[in-house]
């Protein structure tokens, strides 16, 4: 049974930025130090630690530094199944499916 979260995606991304802070702040790195490891500027680390707010690419380079880069394969995951039925519906959804495009002719 899930967990009834009332968080907003912003207090998330804040408290994840809140906590890559305290994380740095543990491995003994100034902002500046973060900034030179992981290729993100100074402003941009200033940034996500205040408020969370940071594209994927870049916080996947922090998170090299910051030693958590695994943390990543958490996110997305499909729930274990319970059931034959239930596995079989997930590998049912995860086969590749192709997508044809309608395009439509313009009259002349």
């Amino acid at each position: 049974m899930k967990s009834l979260n009332l968080q907003t995606p912003s207090d998330t991304l804040e408290a994840l930025g809140k906590r890559a802070q305290a994380r740095r702040m543990q491995l003994g790195l100034r902002q500046e130090d973060l900034a030179r490891r992981s290729g993100v500027s100074t402003p941009t680390i200033k940034r996500f630690e205040r408020t969370g707010e940071i594209g994927t690419l870049l916080l996947a380079k922090i998170a090299v530094v910051l030693g958590s880069l695994d943390d990543f394969d958490s996110v997305f995951r499909l729930s274990a199944a319970s059931s034959i039925a239930e596995l079989e519906a997930q590998e049912k959804t995860q086969e590749k499916k192709r997508v044809r495009l309608k395009i439509e002719k313009t009259k002349k």
